[in-house]
């Protein structure tokens, strides 16, 4: 009898793709930046057709790879001089 595990066939199903609206909405910018994005190549689309669609989890990629990470700080914090 064949069971059927839920969590392997989510990881092995495709990505849905994203709209580029919905790609925008996910990024939190406008689409007319997306636009400007996918013409500088600077994040990852599918062309089909007449159709631009993005993947999620191509989407997650870019901004973890964007994701700038402060530097620690010193401890250290000069006393400001008084007013003469």
């Amino acid at each position: 009898m064949f069971t059927h595990d839920h969590a392997t066939s989510q990881s092995a199903a495709p990505s849905a793709l994203l709209t580029k609206q919905e790609a925008a909405e996910f990024l939190t910018i406008a689409v007319r930046t997306l636009d400007d994005w996918r013409q500088a190549k600077l994040i990852p689309f599918i062309k089909r057709g007449g159709y631009i669609r993005f993947r999620r989890e191509d989407l997650e990629a870019f901004l973890h790879s964007h994701t700038q990470i402060p530097a620690p700080r010193s401890p250290y914090r000069p006393r400001k001089q008084p007013k003469p």
